[in-house]
């Protein structure tokens, strides 16, 4: 954990929510949703950063699914399927 803290681009707040999201508070109901507000906090601090740094949009989630779903003809991939096309079809 300590070598993950280090990261240059973690949110301020991450270190806050370290523990807890390893390891629950407790083992009952109240220690999961202790944990469990942990990582929620700690991803919404992810989701700020890499939004203010411009990684992401106004629509994160969306932008990942098209990121990990490398269709042909996407926006950024558009130039790169026309030259495999183009090849194809020679």
């Amino acid at each position: 954990m300590t070598t993950l803290l280090q990261l240059p681009w973690l949110p301020s707040s991450f270190a806050d929510y370290g523990l807890d999201a390893l390891v629950a508070p407790s083992s009952d109901y109240h220690g999961y949703c202790g944990r469990s507000q942990a990582l929620k906090s700690m991803f919404e601090g992810v989701m700020v950063q890499l939004i203010s740094d411009g990684t992401y949009g106004r629509d994160p989630v969306t932008e990942a699914f098209i990121r990990s779903h490398d269709e042909p003809g996407r926006a950024w991939n558009m130039q790169e399927w026309m030259n495999s096309h183009r090849s194809a079809i020679k």
